[in-house]
């Protein structure tokens, strides 16, 4: 009979587990199943990937349990990521080991460890720019504690979207991360959707930005924040989170939980937080209907840009589309393709904004919910139709369009719903 596997040994075996970085390993179903295995490991906490229960009950190991989580581009990851990484970050810095597993342990899993290490990444340089008197403002979610020099001194750091842009939070450090995972995971294979999120997740501050006055993140898993009116965060990466939530919800339910706040209820938001000043500032920052001069929404509210640039400069897994989740995954793709055809056929029209020049893509706001619901005889429905033409909610001139399943596979808005016409809205 053979010896039990040594940590040595299993962190040396890509097709088993891996050790990515101190105290944390990615591994497969097979490693999350072996109790014996995660024993030798000192495994303490467990993210499963797509599961909805731990696969061990007793306490004897915490688990962080993403479902539901497909492995499909489509799928939305990064509303878990706040909340996971701040998990793997806990057991961290309390002396714990994390196993990071999903099915197959290539692409879930490993998605998971390079968000984890952008985020602890980013946090070190903004406690290194705090002490060097060079940092920003706004705050992390809670302190952490990644060397021995840092205990003690961590504290509240703020950070804002001006940081990221400026350089605190470089285009550089999802590939850094990326590459260093896959060199540790040598199987890794992270589908292209989720590298776009991981992108979308670094453009946000990698769950460390918060709004003024330290209101969190309200549209993201575990917010705390529940104010009369919920004020979610001001930022172009955070329209797009919000986007592609509801493009996700939408595909779960065929129907839309929440909108982003009519611009009158931001404002008495605003207000209500004591920043009547910042009214006066969002107005001139406001796009207006070109008709009738009514308010319609924010620039913040417009879609953060990704471009062929953007497309081509983050990393990108050659193996996927070869993998085991990459295979059924296209599987998927190639029936919800003959599903939108046969809608098509029926008279859903999913080109709606034609040729009409260039178009400005937005979240969906609460004020088109109502041109948004599907005609129904009974009363309080909140199924939504899966596409259709924007109207301006006073004078009735079009707009624009949404379509809910434009971005179902990577396109190149890959978070986009709303369409505006450029030459329809005007700002002032």
């Amino acid at each position: 009979m053979s010896s039990p596997p040594t940590a040595a040994s299993v962190a040396r075996n890509p097709n088993y587990s891996s050790l990515i970085h101190s105290q944390l390993y990615v591994g497969d179903l097979a490693t999350a199943s072996d109790a014996a295995l995660l024993d030798t490991l000192g495994i303490t906490h467990v993210v499963s990937c797509g599961f909805a229960r731990p696969l061990y009950c007793g306490g004897k190991y915490k688990y962080a349990c993403l479902d539901p989580l497909q492995d499909d581009p489509a799928a939305n990851l990064v509303r878990y990521l706040p909340r996971v990484t701040g998990f793997i970050e806990k057991a961290v810095d309390q002396g714990g080991a994390v196993l990071v597993h999903c099915v197959y342990g290539q692409s879930r899993s490993c998605a998971v460890c390079v968000a984890f290490l952008m985020r602890r990444e980013l946090r070190r340089k903004l406690l290194a720019s705090r002490r060097s008197g060079a940092g920003g403002k706004t705050a992390l979610h809670r302190p952490g504690k990644f060397s021995e020099e840092d205990k003690g001194k961590e504290g509240k750091i703020i950070i804002g979207v001006v940081d990221i842009e400026g350089g605190v939070c470089d285009m550089d450090l999802l590939r850094q991360w990326y590459n260093f995972v896959e060199s540790r995971r040598v199987a890794m294979a992270i589908n292209p959707g989720f590298v776009r999120q991981l992108e979308l997740f670094r453009r946000m501050g990698c769950g460390l930005v918060r709004t003024s006055k330290g209101a969190e993140e309200s549209n993201q898993e575990g917010s705390s924040n529940n104010p009369i009116v919920k004020r979610p965060t001001m930022s172009r990466p955070h329209a797009s989170f919000r986007s592609f939530k509801c493009c996700c919800e939408y595909r779960e339910s065929g129907t839309v939980a929440r909108f982003f706040p009519s611009l009158a209820e931001y404002a008495s938001a605003t207000i209500s937080k004591g920043e009547g000043g910042r009214l006066k500032e969002m107005i001139t920052e406001c796009y207006r209907c070109f008709q009738c001069q009514t308010y319609l929404f924010h620039r913040d509210n417009v879609l953060d840009g990704w471009t062929k640039k953007d497309e081509t400069s983050i990393p990108q897994s050659e193996y996927w589309s070869n993998s085991a989740g990459g295979r059924e995954c296209i599987a998927r793709w190639q029936h919800r393709s003959k599903v939108r055809s046969r809608s098509s056929a029926k008279g859903h029209n999913t080109a709606l904004v034609g040729n009409c020049g260039k178009v400005i893509h937005v979240e969906p706001i609460k004020w088109m919910r109502e041109q948004m619901l599907l005609p129904s005889l009974s009363a309080g429905a909140t199924e939504l139709q899966c596409n259709g033409r924007l109207l301006c909610p006073v004078c009735g001139r079009k707009i624009g369009s949404w379509d809910f399943l434009q971005n179902e596979t990577v396109s190149s808005q890959p978070y986009a719903c709303v369409s505006v016409i450029s030459s329809k809205v005007e700002v002032r």
